[in-house]
């Protein structure tokens, strides 16, 4: 199903379905999907209620963004509120989307990534740049070395969560 635009969003999902971000995306899949894991299992541990594994709620993900301090001037918990809501309604258009609400799939939490990072480095600071490359480094030289980080602690015991 193709979606009606929604402002400058549809000019957004063409962007991430490109074939150079997603080719990008699928190169550190294997990262992503480690850290999609980790934080999808987050709230079972936490509320020891069943949610889902293989999704991350808003709640994990603002959690997730807290512990890798992702949140700055151009990404706030309010900013990442509103990509979540629109990487989930987004995916609701399509034929196959899934229809839950509260909850990203795998696929749609790495296009979430993707959208955070041209959050975080709009434009305008790209000094025509493409986003496929700033994508890159911004995933390869910040945001996966971060999350490594942060996943090899919590495996050590050392997460925050642990410490009472």
């Amino acid at each position: 199903g193709c979606c009606p635009a929604r402002g400058g969003f549809s000019h957004w999902v063409q962007v991430l379905r490109s074939h150079h971000v997603a080719a990008i995306l699928r190169h550190y899949e294997r990262d992503l999907l480690a850290l999609f894991n980790s934080y999808a299992q987050a709230d079972q541990s936490a509320s020891g209620s069943l949610g889902s594994l293989d999704t991350v709620s808003l709640p994990e993900l603002i959690f997730a963004m807290k512990e890798g301090k992702m949140f700055d001037n151009n990404l706030t918990v309010a900013k990442l509120t509103s990509i979540f809501a629109r990487t989930n309604s987004a995916a609701e258009d399509d034929a196959d989307g899934d229809d839950d609400e509260q909850e990203l799939c795998f696929e749609e939490f790495v296009q979430l990534i993707a959208a955070v990072c041209d959050t975080k480095v709009p434009a305008e600071t790209r000094k025509g740049v493409a986003f496929e490359l700033t994508l890159q480094s911004w995933l390869h030289l910040i945001f996966l070395p971060t999350y490594k980080r942060i996943l090899k602690d919590k495996a050590r015991g050392i997460s925050a969560k642990t410490i009472k």
